[in-house]
């Protein structure tokens, strides 16, 4: 079996609230459909060598709701939002911003030929 975790579980509500509540046209969603969605990102999950589905997996959504072709982009942008509001999504992004500031201020130091050692943690000296 493969697990949908309540983070998934909010996300899909959330969706769901927003598509029919504050979408413009509102796109309904039925709870039929919802199961659908549920047991398709299962098997997308399951055809991954998973045993949980992740936030990720809810971006073919855009696939399953709505019946209008510009529907499909406002699930796609909606899900977008919600995947990167997550706190763990930030925390990563703000660990890659900080490890790409590191890199770029060691390139820029060791292209104007100056000591690398302090901004490397100690490693070693620009040639």
């Amino acid at each position: 079996a493969v697990d949908v975790p309540d983070a998934v579980i909010d996300l899909l509500v959330e969706l769901r609230n927003w598509l029919q509540d504050k979408c413009e046209p509102p796109v309904t969603v039925s709870d039929r459909r919802l199961m659908k969605a549920v047991q398709l990102l299962q098997v997308v999950a399951y055809g991954d060598g998973r045993t949980e589905v992740n936030e990720y997996d809810c971006l073919l959504l855009e696939h399953v709701f709505g019946n209008r072709t510009d529907d499909a982009m406002k699930v796609r942008s909606r899900v977008l939002e919600l995947i990167s509001s997550d706190p763990g999504a930030q925390q990563t992004e703000l660990v890659l911003l900080g490890t790409f500031g590191r890199a770029a201020r060691l390139i820029t130091a060791a292209s104007e030929g100056k000591d690398t050692s302090e901004l490397a943690g100690g490693g070693g000296a620009a040639p």
